[in-house]
């Protein structure tokens, strides 16, 4: 997710044979003054760097977290976004044919993405459009069913909890702990779910920890919120890796070790799946990393 500038760079730097990372660029759209930033940005999609769509930011942290109940931060009934300017623009943004991302931490900014992407896809269908949520942090029982439904995917960040739910305790109260990240609801619900590290925003930004998040969801100070929503390892890594492709309509060249599929890849240590969540979380180093399955980093 990026603003104007960064776009361009990541373009240019591809033009001129300098970044060999594959990427997927979207653009964010903070306000609604950055709707003027829309016919600034040049749609280029290759091998390395894609323009792939647009991400709204729909409120901000758990401060400002648009919910339908009062919390204990600073502001519980703003979005960012005026309601029906927001759901205008998703249409607007559905109509180009690529893809919507929305920010959202409280359940209000939930459910009123999802009605958004309704309103859009029922007023112009298409054939899997993808629209998916970020973070999602606090949500209700309905939301994952309407998810389901509209074939809309969720990617969030489980190490979150390590970082931040404390304060989540402090902001939403006890009594909607049973609410956060409820990634096995999702899971079990058949929601597309992929788990990333939101890097370059957060300081856990290693796969390991993500993974390692979504199997014990502890917090800094070793509590527990929503045991009854952790996933396997092997839960995890599928969502760290063929659902990541999923969400952003590369599953069919990405997410897996396939024949047909790019040869991206990188070869921990250790075996991953042999540590438990505490060791795994401070996995850091991996011995090898393949791009396009050419060698870009080896360790000595």
């Amino acid at each position: 997710m990026f603003l104007e500038d960064n776009i361009d760079a990541c373009q240019e730097l591809t033009a001129d044979g300098k970044l060999f990372l594959r990427n997927d660029l979207y653009l964010t759209l903070e306000w609604p003054a950055d709707i003027a930033k829309l016919d600034k940005v040049n749609h280029v999609r290759n091998d390395i760097t894609r323009f792939a769509g647009f991400k709204f930011l729909l409120d901000g942290q758990g401060p400002t977290a648009y919910c339908h109940e009062k919390h204990n931060g600073s502001e519980w009934r703003m979005p960012t976004w005026d309601p029906e300017v927001f759901k205008s623009t998703v249409r607007t943004l559905h109509d180009t044919g690529l893809q919507v991302c929305t920010h959202v931490i409280g359940d209000a900014a939930v459910d009123l993405t999802l009605e958004a992407y309704e309103a859009a896809m029922n007023a112009n269908p298409r054939s899997d459009p993808r629209h998916r949520i970020e973070h999602a942090v606090l949500s209700t029982p309905e939301a994952t069913q309407k998810m389901k439904d509209l074939g809309v995917p969720v990617s969030t960040e489980p190490a979150f909890i390590y970082l931040f739910g404390e304060g989540w305790r402090t902001i939403f109260g006890e009594e909607r702990m049973d609410r956060i990240m409820v990634l096995r609801e999702w899971l079990e619900a058949g929601v597309h779910l992929a788990v990333n590290s939101d890097a370059p925003s957060m300081p856990l930004f290693h796969p390991a920890a993500a993974l390692a998040g979504s199997m014990n969801r502890e917090t800094f100070k070793g509590g527990v919120i929503g045991p009854d929503q952790a996933l396997t390892f092997e839960e995890a890594l599928r969502a760290h890796t063929i659902e990541g492709a999923y969400v952003a309509h590369e599953e069919n060249v990405k997410g897996s070790l396939e024949p047909g599929k790019l040869a991206d890849m990188a070869v921990w240590l250790e075996d991953p799946s042999t540590l438990d969540p505490e060791a795994l979380a401070k996995t850091m180093e991996v011995d090898m990393t393949l791009v396009g399955g050419k060698i870009v980093h080896q360790k000595s």
